[in-house]
């Protein structure tokens, strides 16, 4: 490791005060504004800041001991974490040190087999990377404009998929269009040809109320809802193996390399990106699969739209019939919640003809796509952040030489 030095002689370490759990607000709100960070992240929140910017913690009890975090604003630390302060340094330094911790070998100090704890003692004498001020400034350029792109990326990921719910409630479980027909008002916010196809009149139904023509759909009829394998009986052979696409890599978005399974699952039972993937044991939850190829583990299903239907209307569809699913998972006595194919017969979506649903799910597609993109560029980008974050702090990397690399442009111009 170049330059470098004790964490005491470049940084003050501060550990977290206690925060007693009826002293902070579970949600943000007037008044509880700053959040309170804990050894695994956000406990709840606040109204008064230890710190007015954004610090560097490390976590110092329990299972998380060693954890690296940054509070991207002001916060209150609780007790289990402390607050590594670089002496004399602004904003640009804050950042470093996120970064250079990560490499550190925090590890070193960890004590106690029982209760993991870090002391600021121990933490004092950790070997850190702390270059010169201008390399200092350089590698937080470089690493910080990736993860901001990052951030903005699932931050409009996020906003797309609220986007798409909204539209998918308006359309086909309020009938806005509809609504606004019978009241002599055009349709607002939607290409005149998608306008077109919504009727001027509800009529009654067994389910309520629904636009002339349309009828009641099961989702059991949207798609091929294919369940995942038992894949403790495809062992990897070392040919090619897969990893395992299980709840946990669902839910995170990250594969295990460790969990692996034979392609002798065949072609069915694999994962690619854009896939969607519906839970429907445990953590219920329904997402498109953004990552690389795998293999469906059970208790996932692989939804493949009918001809008809689409992608991204298929997602709208099981997010909003989600909280009923898990409601039912939770009423049973069972260890692991679930739903059963039943369920799926028994969740309806109203919808027009075939060909106008083509036509209508265009919007939804083209948000899903989006999403889709956003968070690929997301991987893509958090990948290069991990390439280059320990060897630009390390100094096996320059920034020179990452700059040359990339044909001598700044590295956040080469990552579209």
């Amino acid at each position: 490791m170049r330059c470098s030095r004790p964490l005491s002689e470049v940084a003050r370490i501060q550990q977290g005060r206690y925060l007693a759990q009826n002293e902070m607000a579970e949600c943000p709100g007037p008044g509880a504004e700053v959040p309170v960070w804990g050894a695994n992240g956000i406990l709840g929140y606040t109204s008064e800041p230890e710190y007015q910017q954004a610090v560097a913690l490390v976590t110092c009890r329990g299972n998380g001991c060693g954890k690296v975090q940054w509070t991207r604003a002001a916060a209150h630390v609780s007790n289990n974490a402390m607050a590594i302060i670089p002496m004399d340094g602004d904003g640009v330094d804050q950042r470093f040190m996120y970064y250079s911790l990560h490499e550190a070998n925090i590890a070193s100090v960890i004590s106690g087999s029982a209760q993991p704890q870090i002391t600021r003692t121990h933490l004092s004498a950790v070997a850190i990377s702390w270059p010169d001020r201008g390399e200092r400034e350089r590698i937080v350029e470089c690493l910080d404009s990736l993860d901001q792109r990052i951030a903005n990326n699932r931050f409009l990921a996020t906003n797309l998929e609220s986007i798409a719910r909204a539209i998918f409630k308006s359309w086909f479980v309020d009938f806005d269009p509809v609504r606004a027909k019978m009241e002599g008002r055009e349709p607002e916010g939607m290409d005149p040809e998608i306008a077109a196809l919504f009727p001027d009149r509800l009529v009654e139904s067994e389910l309520g109320f629904v636009p002339e023509g349309w009828e009641w759909v099961p989702l059991s009829e949207m798609a091929e809802f294919l369940n995942g394998l038992a894949l403790q009986k495809f062992p990897p052979n070392g040919h090619d193996d897969l990893p395992v696409l299980k709840i946990a890599q669902l839910r995170s978005g990250a594969l295990d390399p460790d969990k692996l399974a034979s392609r002798e699952v065949g072609d069915r039972y694999i994962v690619s990106s854009g896939d969607l993937i519906f839970s429907w044991s445990g953590s219920l939850m329904v997402d498109v699969w953004c990552s690389s190829d795998c293999a469906l583990n059970q208790h996932l299903f692989k939804v493949n739209p009918a001809s008809w239907a689409s992608k991204g209307l298929l997602w709208a569809a099981i997010q909003k019939n989600i909280e009923g699913f898990q409601a039912i998972a939770a009423s049973k006595a069972v260890t692991m919640g679930h739903i059963n194919r039943r369920h799926l017969d028994e969740a309806f979506v109203a919808l027009p003809s075939r060909e106008s649903v083509k036509i209508m799910s265009s919007s939804l597609d083209a948000l899903t796509e989006n999403i889709i993109h956003a968070r690929l560029e997301s991987h893509a980008l958090a990948s290069l952040r991990d390439f280059l974050l320990p060897r630009l702090i390390s100094g096996r990397l320059s920034i020179k030489e990452v700059e040359a690399a990339a044909n001598t442009e700044p590295c956040e111009h080469r990552v579209d």
